[in-house]
């Protein structure tokens, strides 16, 4: 928009901010096959919830759904795929819309 000669903002750069708290279920509990003599614990999984966006000056309720691959190669480690989106309504243009952002994470966990 800036270089069309609009300023719909103060700064040059602004920063969104969500909070969420969600909720998961393991649906597809089971191994996954590295090679023909290595199989890891593993669950698939859906994730739901909700919580809140902040961006300029608006704060709003924000839901957020997604799945997941959960991977387990040593009983203190874990390897989690997510892909997750998150919806909520904002009128910064002027009109009401409601946005996506999608969200992907890879995450290495350790046990102890």
């Amino acid at each position: 928009y800036r270089n069309i000669g609009l300023t719909l903002f103060e700064s040059e750069t602004e920063s969104i901010d969500y909070y969420q708290l969600s909720i998961g279920y393991n649906f597809l509990p089971g191994e996954v096959f590295w090679s023909k003599s290595r199989a890891w614990a593993s669950s698939y999984y859906l994730v739901a919830g909700a919580g809140s966006t902040s961006f300029v000056v608006d704060d709003e309720f924000t839901y957020n759904v997604g799945f997941g691959l959960r991977i387990l190669p040593a009983e203190m480690f874990s390897i989690r795929f997510e892909a997750r989106d998150l919806i909520f309504k904002t009128d910064v243009l002027g009109q009401s819309e409601l946005k996506h952002n999608l969200q992907m994470n890879m995450v290495l966990g350790f046990y102890f």
